[in-house]
């Protein structure tokens, strides 16, 4: 049996064949039926200037539940993650009694009797490594004496002439460049755009000081959120690996993408 939902215009360019849906008839309050989106339908359809788009969900209906004509209310899931750390939106705006609100974004956080503030940068990594989505993606930037960068690509990646599309991450952050941690050697910070608010999954390890890459006055900066502890020789070592020039992709030749890749087989968060 299928299901012809009408999605707003706002919110279609998120919906996809293959996506699952839920819903619910009047007949049966108490029932959540399930399904899956087969067709997004080009054509709208225009009510009193509001447009909608139909979408098209296939649902089993064995035992002739449902009846032609009834009125779903269909919820269709676009995205989802797993292994991550949920908060209302008040708990961004919290400020602990007897303290000044901190610049920036971060999560309280109780544990051990004690009231601490995470980071959003720190809580958007370690998102990203319980996900497993780090898990096969290279480090596809390095520029000695500067930075190697990774956490976008997946393999494999190769010099080519189309240019290769980021696996698709989660929704940007706010840029915590204020935390009063410099881009030092060793140091590890997110990796953005122009657009200061734009950092998602990718990151970069400082391979020396770059305190040019701090906020300083006016001029906003990179958020560092950690520091290498061990394996400072393997950075090293990556960053002798044989390494391909692209001009096309990196925009300069002193950037390199390693071939083979560096592929980043396992992440995870041990405390």
């Amino acid at each position: 049996m299928r299901v012809v939902t009408a999605v707003d215009e706002a919110d279609i360019g998120e919906v996809a064949a293959g996506q699952s849906a839920t819903f619910t008839v009047s007949a049966y309050p108490e029932r959540t039926f399930e399904g899956v989106v087969t067709e997004v339908r080009n054509s709208p359809t225009i009510v009193q200037d509001v447009v909608t788009y139909g979408a098209v969900v296939e649902v089993q209906n064995k035992d002739l539940l449902l009846k032609p004509g009834m009125t779903a209310s269909v919820k269709i899931r676009t995205a989802q993650a797993k292994d991550v750390t949920r908060a209302p939106t008040v708990a961004l705006r919290f400020v602990l009694p007897g303290s000044e609100r901190p610049e920036g974004e971060g999560l309280w956080v109780l544990s051990g009797g004690q009231v601490s503030l995470v980071p959003v940068t720190v809580d958007n990594f370690l998102a990203y490594v319980r996900s497993g989505f780090y898990v096969g993606t290279v480090f596809h930037r390095v520029v000695p004496g500067f930075v190697v960068q990774g956490g976008g690509y997946a393999q494999p990646l190769a010099v080519g002439d189309t240019l290769p599309t980021v696996k698709t991450p989660g929704d940007p952050i706010a840029l915590e460049d204020n935390a009063g941690l410099s881009n030092l050697q060793w140091t590890v910070a997110m990796a953005r755009t122009q657009v200061l608010n734009s950092a998602n999954s990718q990151f970069f390890v400082n391979l020396v000081d770059n305190s040019f890459l701090d906020r300083s006055g006016s001029s906003r900066g990179y958020a560092v959120f950690g520091k290498l502890t061990a394996g400072t020789d393997f950075v090293t070592a990556m960053v002798a690996a044989p390494c391909s020039a692209w001009p096309a992709f990196f925009g300069n030749t002193s950037t390199c993408l390693p071939v083979p890749n560096l592929v980043i087989t396992a992440a995870s968060q041990t405390r």
